[in-house]
């Protein structure tokens, strides 16, 4: 049984008969009750944390910490339910509030509420259901529960397909919705409603931006340990991701300075960017934390399995599964529960690769150094030309950015698909954001979808501290030339923890990664590929372009290093949808 939770809600105690057959139901799948209420009953798998809120009816799902203090909103406090419980109550959850948590509350009106924390890792999905709802963790519970068959939304899907990485509320799924981070429903009289309760945009506006590098480095340093630091259990030993690149390195010096028991996991391939071993051993030396390395290898992977199929939509990575297996197996090996990974970096520390810091200097009306000056920095930290840099800068300026409105990925993809789809919502901001800021915004949405690729958060509790609201939004307020300086990108954070890590850490420039390993996939699995995505549902669907990925895949020597991993995602889904 993973982790997990469900929670039914009654619209009123006449059906009391229809809330029983529920809970019988996710009883009979493993589920254990945690808080039963008139109209409400949460039920819970693993080691997931639940708190009644005293006279809502309600309860609190996860960790949740107070905005001003890194403890718990709910930590056995006799009064802390009643708190937590008014927060929610007066709409001040965003703001008063943050964690990795759900909340589930009935309010004054009598109208139930369900609330997604600002950058939480838990999920939030609903089903309405014989006048009652469900709401769970994972689509497996709802459809369980409800005695439903799984039925794919195929316009999803497509969407899945052209907007990788990006919910818009809907799921995969039939008559399954999503609570997306910083979102709350509400169900009245039978029906749901969605509305944002958290404006990340308003951390990019001008009269709350920081301007100087000084404060900038002082509140990122301050930030990073107040929300690492909040999530020490005492008693519980941690396994780090510790890569050896810079934010892994960054989420483990911020362990060790809170005295977290952990040690470090370092997977490595054979290929030279993915070997980054000689990193993480200098950071763990530093740090005088335990250090054990696995090989992951393409033969521990079963491309036939979907790795998170009881989720209504296709996060998982194929590839991945090794990481998430050799990871998994010497966790286990240590006692260790609970694993933290630096997943969210890049986005939240603003490493853009684009010329977009160029243009908002232009625009910063003379907060910024020259723009001549930031098209040199971006062209270091990127290595690449400046004239190039100069040149594209002047045509987003002129044009404006592209970033403002996302990309479909159309490679592989049948034209009728590419007409039939649009682009997909974002929170909408208040005023005209600076390219660079929204790409940053763009990334960090997109690193909230990743972060459910990860099997392992299925037997594991999975922490992403560099995610966490209050880190997302002081490195929001900072202007993106300011993460650009002597030749590196993310320079904020760099000089936040120099003290904290070896220079090898800090100012490191190369960025590993598992292309080998994904190289060796496709060169030992490639007529399997090749066959799942020519004859399977999404050929069917004609949502893909079969002739043209026939004829990638058609040798060893015809597909082209650039589409491996499009062509590898395209596989992911394709076995989603036949999980």
């Amino acid at each position: 049984m993973t982790r997990g939770f469900a929670v039914l809600a009654i619209p009123s105690t006449a059906h009391k008969d229809r809330l029983e057959r529920g809970v019988e139901r996710a009883l009979s799948l493993g589920l254990t009750p945690c808080v039963v209420a008139d109209r409400l009953v949460v039920l819970t798998s693993g080691d997931i944390k639940v708190n009644a809120l005293g006279a809502t009816g309600g309860a609190l799902i996860g960790d949740a910490f107070r905005r001003l203090t890194p403890i718990q909103t709910c930590d056995g406090h006799p009064c802390a339910s009643e708190e937590a419980a008014c927060i929610l109550g007066e709409g001040r959850a965003s703001m008063d509030m943050w964690g990795d948590y759900v909340a589930i509350y009935f309010g004054g009106d009598g109208d139930l509420r369900f609330l997604h924390s600002p950058c939480g890792s838990l999920n939030l999905y609903y089903m309405p259901w014989d006048e009652c709802l469900l709401m769970a963790s994972d689509a497996a519970l709802l459809l369980g529960i409800s005695g439903s068959q799984r039925r794919l939304n195929w316009d999803m899907v497509a969407h899945a397909i052209l907007w990788d990485d990006v919910s818009c509320g809907q799921t995969c799924i039939d008559g399954i919705g999503e609570i997306r981070s910083g979102e709350c429903g509400r169900w009245r009289r039978g029906a749901v409603s969605v509305e944002a309760i958290w404006d990340p945009w308003r951390f990019t506006e001008a009269e709350v931006s920081i301007w100087e590098s000084r404060e900038a480095i002082e509140l990122v340093r301050w930030e990073i340990h107040r929300c690492v630091a909040a999530r020490k259990t005492p008693g519980t030993h941690h396994a780090i991701d510790l890569s050896g690149g810079l934010d892994s390195s960054i989420v483990a010096a911020a362990c060790a300075a809170a005295g977290i028991k952990a040690t470090g996991i370092n997977l490595f391939d054979s290929g030279t960017e993915g070997d980054e071993r000689h990193f993480a051993r200098g950071v763990a030396d530093h740090l005088k934390l335990a250090l054990r390395e696995g090989m992951p290898k393409a033969g521990d992977i079963d491309l036939d399995r979907c790795a998170r199929g009881h989720l209504p939509r296709p996060y998982a990575r194929a590839f991945v599964q090794a990481l998430d297996h050799s990871a998994f197996e010497i966790a286990s090996e240590l006692g260790a529960t609970t694993f933290l990974n630096g997943g969210g970096g890049d986005s939240v520390f603003c490493h853009l690769q684009s010329s977009a810091p160029v243009v908002d200097a232009l625009r910063s009306r003379g907060h910024a150094p020259g723009a001549a000056r930031m098209a040199f920095e971006v062209a270091r930290s990127a290595q690449c030309n400046v004239w190039d840099v100069m040149m594209k800068s002047g045509k987003k300026l002129w044009r404006g950015s592209p970033a403002d409105r996302m990309t479909a990925n159309r490679e592989f993809v049948s034209e009728a698909l590419e007409v039939k789809q649009g682009a997909p919502p974002l929170p909408p901001p208040r005023l005209r954001p600076l390219p660079g800021k929204v790409e940053q915004m763009q990334g960090i949405y997109r690193s909230l979808s990743s972060i459910n690729g990860f099997a392992r958060s299925d037997h594991m509790k999975g922490i992403f501290p560099l995610l966490s609201q209050p880190l997302v939004e002081a490195c929001l307020r900072i202007p993106s030339w300011l993460w650009l300086g002597e030749g590196r990108n993310r320079l904020i954070a760099r000089l936040a923890m120099e003290g904290e890590l070896p220079p090898m850490a800090i100012w490191r420039i190369s960025k590993g990664g598992l292309g080998q390993l994904q190289r060796d996939i496709m060169c030992k699995k490639r007529n399997q590929i090749r066959a799942k995505l020519l004859d399977g549902q999404l050929a069917r669907q004609g949502f893909i372009d079969p002739d043209l990925i026939g004829r990638e895949l058609e040798n060893d020597g015809s597909y082209r290093i650039e589409s491996l991993y499009r062509l590898m995602r395209l596989h992911d889904i394709e076995t989603w949808c036949s999980a």
